[in-house]
């Protein structure tokens, strides 16, 4: 009945810069959050475990196309993803710890 057309060149383009535009203003918003909770001398934690996470995320998944698509750069950063893992965590305990 709804035929799903594939989507040209162009439509890719648009919807890639519209998922990058979303995703830095999703960063963006929690750094404000961070930074408004830090001046306030109300530290709320969430909004920096939530970008922290979602950096993790993007490297995460970065190097998963990386090893599909070949590329031999892939092994270093995940040497890189998984220290940064071990620093988030780290970072969690303490915080739980107070």
């Amino acid at each position: 009945m709804f035929k799903k057309s594939k989507p040209d060149e162009m439509e890719k383009e648009i919807r890639n810069k519209s998922i990058i535009s979303a995703y830095y203003y999703t960063q963006f918003m929690l750094v404000v959050w961070l930074v408004l909770g830090i001046f306030r001398h109300k530290l709320e934690f969430m909004p920096l475990y939530i970008l922290l996470v979602g950096l993790l995320m993007r490297g995460g998944a970065s190097l998963i196309y990386r090893h599909d698509f070949g590329d031999e750069r892939w092994k270093k950063g995940l040497v890189i993803l998984l220290s940064s893992i071990a620093a988030v965590a780290l970072l969690l305990m303490l915080s739980i710890g107070k």
